[in-house]
């Protein structure tokens, strides 16, 4: 007998001893099977990408304000915010038929022209009309000695004459 003979009788000795019917609890130990180890899946490294430069975005640059050199406007007209420097006429006019309502459109042309005003209350007397309004008018009102400023609805106006 050489010698690996000897080798292999000794490792022979050395396995568990066999068993007539095969292993006395079941085929032999095994254990689960395990892949290989690997990492978690990571994409490939990528550097981060810059958004596009946008400049930013700057006021336009606007000369300094230089007023416009205009003359100064004055109105072909400007109305007397006095009363009239003269009397009225002497006389009375006679009285046209009375009427419903006097219109703010009717009696405008008799802006600062003297006016003869007879009111429902049956008052009647010289005017020298300054403002119409939608339902009122103003102005001055003659007492026989001076002007009076003064102002009155037109639903108490029964008629008037403009002179």
């Amino acid at each position: 007998m050489d010698k690996y003979d000897q080798d292999d009788q000794n490792v022979e000795s050395m396995q568990q001893p066999r068993f007539p019917f095969g292993p006395p609890f079941g085929p032999p130990f095994r254990p689960p099977f395990r892949p290989p180890f690997r990492p978690p899946f990571r994409p490939p490294f990528r550097p981060p990408i810059a958004p596009p430069f946008i400049p930013p975005i700057t006021p336009p640059v606007t000369p300094p304000f230089i007023p416009p050199i205009t003359p100064p406007v004055t109105p072909p007209f400007t109305p007397p915010t006095a009363p009239p420097t003269t009397p009225p006429p002497a006389f009375i006019p006679a009285q046209p038929p009375t009427l419903f309502f006097v219109d703010p459109g009717a009696i405008r042309p008799c802006l600062f022209r003297f006016t003869f005003i007879w009111l429902t209350t049956g008052q009647a007397f010289w005017t020298f009309l300054v403002f119409v309004g939608p339902t009122s008018v103003s102005g001055f009102r003659w007492t026989g000695f001076n002007w009076v400023f003064f102002g009155t609805d037109l639903r108490n106006i029964s008629t008037f004459v403009c002179v």
